[in-house]
Formats: C-alpha cells, sequence, structure tokens
C-alpha cells in the first residue's frame, strides 16, 4: 500500500511541473521538490528560476533516485549536486547554465550526458565518478572547467567541445575510450598525471581536420597511457609538455603541429611511436625519451632544436635534412650515424657525421663560440694548433672524408688557379723573328685595327686554352696514375727558378687532392654501390 501511495504522489509532482511549464518558467524549489520526492523531471524548453540546490534538502534527501531530465532549457541559477549520488541518469542537453555548477565528488550510477550545454560560469567535476557513459560532446564551457580527480568507468565523449578558460584533467582516471576529437582548448589545460585505460582520441587517423587544438600550454607530465593514443592532426599553438609520460600502446602525432616548446623528457614509448609529417616549430626535447620499438618520423620537420640527449630507440626513420639543429651527446650523435646507416640512409649518416665532427671542433678548439671569438680561442689553445690546424684541414679540403665534392672543388680551384699563372707569366707566347726588313720594309703590309683586335682575342683565348690544358696535365701527374709528367716548361716572363717551384707545387697539390677525393669517394660513392 505504501508502495502504491509512494507512486501516486510522484505522478501529481510530476504533472504538477508538467503543468508549470506552460508557464514558459519553472521555479527551482518545484524541481527539489520533486526529486526529494523521488519525481522523475522532465523539462523541455523552459527556463529554470533559482538554484538547483541539492545541499538545501534534508540529509536524507541528498540521494537522487529518480531520473533528471532538462533539455532545451535554460537555468538562470547555480547547479550543486556536491557530494550527492544520483541513481538514476541526469541529461542537461542542449541547455544553457549560467550559474556555477558543483558536481564535486558526485556520484552517477547512470548515464550522464551533458551534450550540446553550455556552461557559462566555473564547473566543477572534481573526484566525480561516473559509472556508466559521461556525454559532453558539442558542450562549451566559458569558464574553468575542472575535472581533475575525476574517474570515468564508461565511456567518456567530449568531441567538438569547447573550453574556454584554464581546464583541470589532472589525475583524472578514464577506464573506458575517451574521445575529444576536434575539441578546442582556448587556455592551459592539465592533464598531469592522468590515466588513460582504454583508447584516447585527441585526433581522428580518418581525418586529419578532426583533431584538437590546443591553444594554451597543454600538461600531460606523468600521464599514462595504456591504450591507443591519437593526437593526428592536432595542433598546439603554445607548450606542449609530455616530461615522463607512459605510452603503453602506440601511440599517433602523425600530422601534428608544434608551434612552441614541446617536451618529450624522460617519456616511454613501448610500442611504436607516429611523428609522420609532423611540424615542430619551436624547440622539440626528447631529452632521455625510451623508444621501446621504432619512432617513425617520416615527413617530420624540425625548425629549431631537436634535442637526443640521452635518447634511446631501436630504430629512428629521420632524414637528416629535416633537423634544423641537433642538440645532442657524442653518444647520441654516434646513435643516430649507426641508424641512418642501418636504415640505408648512408647521405644522411655523412652529414650527420661532418657535423658531429665540426662541433667537435669548435667544442674543442673554438670553446663552441662565434667566428668572432675565433682568433682569443686560437691563441689560448696553441699548444694544441698542430692537431687543430690538421682538424681544421680535414674538415675544409674533405669534409672529414665524406664530402668528396669538397677535394673535387679544390682540384678544379687549382686548375684554374696555375693556369692564369701559367698564361700571365707568358707559358707558349709567340716570338716574333721577324727581321728588319720584314718588320720596315716597304712590302711590309700593316694590318686592320679590327684585324689586330680580333688576331689579339684569338691569341689570348689560345693562350688561355693553352694554359689550362698545360695546368690540367700537370695537376693530374701529381698521382702519375693517369698522365706522366711533363717538361718543366720554359715561361717568358717567369725566372726557371720560380716556374720550377710553381711545377712542383702544382703537381703536389695534384696529388695530395686526387687522394683526399679517392678516400672520399671510396668512403661514400663506393660505399652506396656496394
Amino acid at each position: 500500500m505504501g508502495v502504491v501511495f509512494r507512486l501516486i504522489i510522484a505522478l501529481a509532482v510530476t504533472i504538477a511541473i508538467a503543468s508549470a511549464t506552460c508557464c514558459k518558467d519553472i521555479k527551482a524549489e518545484e524541481v527539489m521538490d520533486a526529486l526529494h520526492r523521488y519525481s522523475s523531471v522532465n523539462i523541455d524548453g523552459y527556463t529554470v528560476k533559482g538554484d538547483l540546490d541539492l545541499s538545501l534538502l534534508p540529509e536524507d534527501g541528498r540521494g537522487i533516485t529518480a531520473p533528471l531530465s532538462i533539455t532545451n532549457s535554460t537555468i538562470n541559477g547555480n547547479l550543486n549536486f556536491r557530494n550527492a549520488a544520483l541513481h538514476e541518469g541526469i541529461i542537461i542537453s542542449n541547455s544553457e547554465i549560467d550559474g556555477i555548477v558543483d558536481l564535486r565528488g558526485t556520484q552517477f550510477y547512470g548515464i550522464a550526458s551533458f551534450e550540446k550545454t553550455k556552461f557559462n560560469n566555473i564547473s566543477d567535476f572534481g573526484s566525480a565518478c561516473f559509472l556508466q557513459e559521461a556525454c559532453f560532446d558539442n558542450s562549451v564551457f566559458n569558464d574553468i572547467a575542472d575535472f581533475s580527480g575525476a574517474q570515468f568507468d564508461g565511456f567518456a565523449g567530449f568531441v567538438n567541445s569547447e573550453f574556454g578558460n584554464i581546464t583541470y584533467f589532472d589525475s583524472a582516471l578514464f577506464q573506458q575510450d575517451a574521445h575529444f576529437e576536434n575539441s578546442s582548448f582556448n587556455s592551459t589545460v592539465d592533464f598531469n598525471r592522468s590515466q588513460f585505460n582504454g583508447n584516447i582520441f585527441f585526433g581522428d587517423y580518418s581525418n586529419p581536420h578532426n583533431g584538437s587544438r590546443f591553444k594554451g600550454k597543454a600538461y600531460f607530465e606523468l600521464a599514462r597511457f595504456d591504450g591507443y593514443a591519437s593526437f593526428m592532426g592536432s595542433s598546439f599553438s603554445d607548450d606542449a609538455d609530455f616530461w615522463q609520460s607512459d605510452f603503453g600502446d602506440y601511440i599517433d602525432f602523425g600530422e601534428t603541429d608544434f608551434h612552441n616548446t614541446t617536451s618529450f623528457n624522460w617519456a616511454t614509448f613501448k610500442k611504436q611511436a607516429y611523428f609522420s609529417n609532423s611540424s615542430f616549430l619551436g624547440n622539440a626535447n626528447f631529452y632521455g625519451s625510451q623508444f621501446e620499438s621504432d619512432a617513425m618520423f617520416d615527413g617530420a620537420e624540425f625548425f629549431s632544436n631537436l634535442t637526443l640527449n640521452w635518447t634511446r630507440y631501436k630504430k629512428m626513420y629521420i632524414r637528416w635534412n629535416s633537423i634544423g639543429n641537433l642538440i645532442s651527446d657524442d653518444a647520441g650523435y654516434m646513435s643516430l650515424i649507426r641508424n641512418f646507416k642501418d636504415l640505408g640512409y648512408f647521405e644522411d649518416a655523412d652529414d650527420c657525421y661532418y657535423r658531429f665532427r665540426v662541433e667537435q671542433f669548435e667544442r674543442e678548439y673554438l670553446g663552441g663560440t662565434s667566428p668572432d671569438g675565433w682568433i682569443e680561442n686560437l691563441v689560448q689553445y696553441l699548444p694544441e694548433f698542430l692537431p687543430a690546424s690538421f682538424d681544421l684541414l680535414a674538415m675544409i679540403f674533405y669534409g672529414y672524408g665524406v664530402k668528396p665534392l669538397y677535394p673535387l672543388i679544390w682540384s678544379v680551384s687549382s686548375i684554374l688557379l696555375f693556369g692564369f699563372i701559367w698564361m700571365m707569366g707568358g707559358l707558349n707566347a709567340v716570338i716574333d723573328n721577324q727581321g728588319i726588313f720584314e718588320r720596315y720594309g716597304s712590302n711590309q703590309v700593316k694590318p686592320s685595327k679590327k684585324q689586330t683586335v680580333a688576331g689579339n682575342l684569338v691569341g689570348m683565348l689560345s693562350s688561355l686554352l693553352n694554359a689550362m690544358n698545360f695546368s690540367v696535365i700537370v695537376f693530374l701527374s701529381g698521382t702519375k696514375f693517369f698522365i706522366d709528367p711533363p717538361e718543366i716548361p720554359y715561361v717568358q716572363r717567369l725566372p726557371k727558378t720560380l716556374t720550377k717551384c710553381i711545377f712542383i707545387a702544382e703537381r703536389v697539390l695534384g696529388g695530395f687532392f686526387s687522394i683526399l677525393l679517392f678516400i672520399a669517394i671510396n668512403a661514400t660513392v663506393v660505399r652506396q654501390v656496394s
């Protein structure tokens, strides 16, 4: 009999609220009274005047056992269900809440849906527990949104949501899949120490344009991702901090834009990590990161510093020309060079090795200074001048054995230089053997001015070609592999001793640069062919 009486009362209260809605306004006290009487509340298209405050009810009424549904409506006051137990579902969808939302510590035993709802004031869901599905898709949080310590035991949806102020998800626990695709975080967002036991989607692998937008600082320090995590197509306008995060499954940052400093320092990637076609406009730090599987950076671009100190990986698919400036210790350089060779990126390995040796030279002999301080540092390290000189010559002349173009350029330059020296010295100069009668006799035919100019040009060109040809022969004779050395020539304007010195100098340089060229070719081109 008591049960029947309670049902009759509940039905009467529901009818009373429904009739009150005909006036477009509902007093918050009427709604709370209905909930206190275990009556279901279904409001559609009206305005709730006042605060929906569960703390005003007696202690025995703090638990709500009836479903609450407010759709297409506006709540003018606060919504305070702090530490309440909502045993049935709560639906506040396509609505607007003007006051403070305080649901801290609330237990949601049924489905919690806040889809398409606008929160105009502070929203506090801290330490709340969602035992079933929680849906915030297409919602707007115009003020601070706090989900710190919240627990989502079911599906969590924040698709197409907008967070206008600071957002807290620190220490939140997501037991099932969570979706944040195409969401916008307009201020700082804090996911520090959050744990994702299911899959987490901030991006959509099927549509890169649906990535989330982090317009403020994004913190994921000490976050744990046990399932698949996708940030594909997302953008980080400010700092992105994943310090010491743990990625237990595949992680996808493909086609993601990092506009400021990005930190994955001491992060752990237990499966493949995808950063394909991503863009790092600020510093990218992977100090101490551990890639237990492959690191995919194919197509990624680093426009500033890339730090790989103490970074460990099996294979890193990255190209040297995509790295703006590498910051790494010696071990990091050696690991990257071996990585390039293992992948067959031999040119990348050579460029990386060259950069490594140049940095070593600058650090050991120049103190890592700019060229303005080179002379001062060279004087300071005068006792090491000899090894520094050899190191410098190895850098300039053949790029530490990995730049075959360097000795080739030096060889061509040497041939041209000595060719001009031979020409200006008068090599193969035409000697006029005409006598006095041939020169001044009446039968002498004087050439015209045009003939004289043409003759001079032809003569100069002929002398230049002869000098260059002779320079090539002398230069190549330095190795004795291609051609025997010619005799020391007669040079009209140079003393014999100087001519001999120039002749020997060109031969020595020819042998020197030829050897360097062979070494560099053998270390690069021949290796790649074999």
